[in-house]
């Protein structure tokens, strides 16, 4: 049923915690578990002269995010799930509808924060998002006010 699972991470405890799961169905039908995070994109090299910092600032967050995946997907090799990672640069709800049809994801496993109200109004879900735009049926874990933390790499 399915081949292809894909986890979006964003570093924090709560969205790895969709990391269970989604490695479950993975070895369940011996599928591809895709693990990827969107960082900012660096501006284009005509852009001014100012925003070298910001540059390298992008570049320093995609090589930390590169990091971050190889040590999630190390775990989930150790115990026996078919893994690859990649790094998007870009918004993240874009970026995801798009890896997923380019992948031909049979199935996106986030987490969402809870939010709700204002809150949820104001900074937007990408599960929300997900759940309408994405490309293939999506499993939203909801997690609990206390995982909800910075604890983010």
């Amino acid at each position: 049923m399915f081949r292809n699972i894909l986890v979006p991470l964003d570093g924090s405890l709560a969205a790895e915690s969709a990391l269970a799961p989604a490695s479950e169905l993975g070895q369940a039908f011996v599928a591809q578990v895709h693990l990827i995070r969107c960082v900012l994109a660096p501006p284009s090299a005509d852009f001014a002269s100012s925003a070298v910092n910001f540059h390298e600032a992008c570049l320093h967050d995609e090589v930390e995010a590169r990091d971050y995946l190889k040590e999630v997907e190390v775990r989930l090799r150790s115990r026996g799930v078919n893994v690859q990672s990649q790094v998007l640069p870009g918004a993240a709800t874009e970026q995801i509808a798009q890896f997923a049809e380019q992948q031909r994801v049979d199935l996106i496993v986030v987490t969402s924060h809870g939010r709700s109200g204002f809150s949820r109004l104001m900074l937007g879900s990408v599960a929300e998002t997900l759940a309408r735009t994405a490309p293939c049926p999506v499993m939203i874990l909801r997690q609990p006010f206390a995982q909800d933390s910075t604890n983010s790499r």
